[in-house]
C-alpha cells in the first residue's frame, strides 16, 4: 500500500496525537442523540427491572441467581434435590431418617461390635443432601443384654465436619432397645433438642462405656479388609472422612470441640444416621 494512502479513500485510518481515530475518519452518525429512555424524559434513573437486570438482593433467593461458595461452587442448599432413587434401592426417608453412612442391609458384613470395648469416640460421617431439622440420631443394635447392662457412658451425638458438636443425646442407654434377636434392631435416639443443619456432611458420634457382654454391639461394616476394618476410606472434597476414632479411650460424655490431633482414621466402621 502506497504511504499516500493513510487517511485517504481506500487507504486506512490515521491516529491522532491521544492515538485515537480523528472524528473526520469517523462514519456518519446514524441517529440523533437520545431524547428519552422508556418513554421517560429528562434526568432519568434506571433500576435493575429498566435494563433486565437481577437486583443484588435476589442472589440466592427464589426467582434470583445462585451464588457461589469460598471454594467457587455453587452451595449444596442451592442445589436441586438428588434423583429419585432407581428402583429397588433403599434410600434413608424409607426409614423415615434424614441421611445415613450407608445402606445398613447392602453394607454390613459382619454381626455387630461393642464400641465400649476400646472405650472411645467413634465418629461415622453421614452427607445430609439438603437443609434439614434433625430431632434424632440412630445406630443399630444387633444385641443388647439392657437388664444386666453395665453400661456407665452411653451418649451419641452429631458434629459438624469442623468437629464442633451441634446436637446431642446425652443419655442413650435408657432408650437403646434390648435386643436377642438375629438381625438386630433400628435404634432411633431423640436429641436433648432438635437442631437446624444446612446440607453437608456430618459426623454422628458413639460414646460408649462399659464392660463385658452386656454392653449393646452395634451394626459395622467391613469393605474388603479384615473383621471390622474397612478397606479404602477416601474423603470428600470438604476433607470429611467416612470413620473417625479418637485417641483417648478415657472420655466420659462428648467434648465440645474435637482437635485435628485428637483423632486418627477409625479402625471400626459403625453404621449411623440422622433423622
Amino acid at each position: 500500500m502506497p504511504d499516500t494512502a493513510p487517511g485517504a479513500p481506500g487507504g486506512v485510518a490515521t491516529l491522532d496525537a491521544a492515538g485515537k481515530v480523528p472524528a473526520s475518519q469517523l462514519p456518519p452518525s446514524s441517529g440523533g442523540a437520545v431524547t428519552s429512555v422508556n418513554q421517560r424524559t429528562g434526568a432519568v434513573v434506571l433500576s435493575a427491572a429498566d435494563v433486565g437486570a437481577v437486583p443484588v438482593t435476589a442472589r440466592g433467593a427464589a426467582g434470583g441467581v445462585a451464588t457461589l461458595a469460598a471454594d467457587g461452587r455453587v452451595p449444596a442448599e442451592q442445589l436441586p434435590p438428588p434423583a429419585p432413587a432407581l428402583p429397588g434401592t433403599w434410600m434413608p426417608d424409607d426409614y423415615s431418617l434424614r441421611a445415613w453412612a450407608y445402606d445398613l442391609s447392602a453394607g454390613s458384613r459382619v454381626p455387630g461390635d461393642r464400641p465400649s470395648e476400646a472405650g472411645r469416640l467413634y465418629l461415622a460421617a453421614v452427607p445430609l443432601r439438603t437443609a434439614a431439622t434433625i430431632t434424632t440420631v440412630a445406630v443399630h443394635v444387633m444385641g443388647y443384654d439392657k437388664p444386666n447392662s453395665t453400661v456407665t457412658t452411653c451418649a451419641l451425638g452429631i458434629y459438624d465436619r469442623s468437629l464442633r458438636l451441634v446436637g446431642q443425646a446425652p443419655a442413650a442407654a435408657a432408650t437403646l432397645p434390648e435386643v436377642h434377636t438375629v438381625g438386630g434392631q433400628l435404634a432411633p435416639v431423640p436429641l436433648a433438642s432438635p437442631v437446624a443443619l444446612a446440607a453437608g456432611s456430618y459426623y454422628v458420634a458413639i460414646l460408649i462405656r462399659g464392660s463385658g457382654t452386656t454392653v449393646p454391639y452395634l451394626a459395622t461394616t467391613n469393605w474388603g479388609a479384615t473383621a471390622t476394618t474397612s478397606g479404602a476410606q477416601a474423603v470428600d472434597r470438604n476433607g470429611v472422612s467416612r470413620w473417625l476414632q479418637t485417641k483417648s479411650t478415657t472420655l466420659t460424655s462428648l467434648p465440645a470441640s474435637l482437635a485435628s490431633s485428637d483423632i486418627g482414621e477409625g479402625q471400626t466402621c459403625y453404621w449411623a444416621a440422622i433423622g
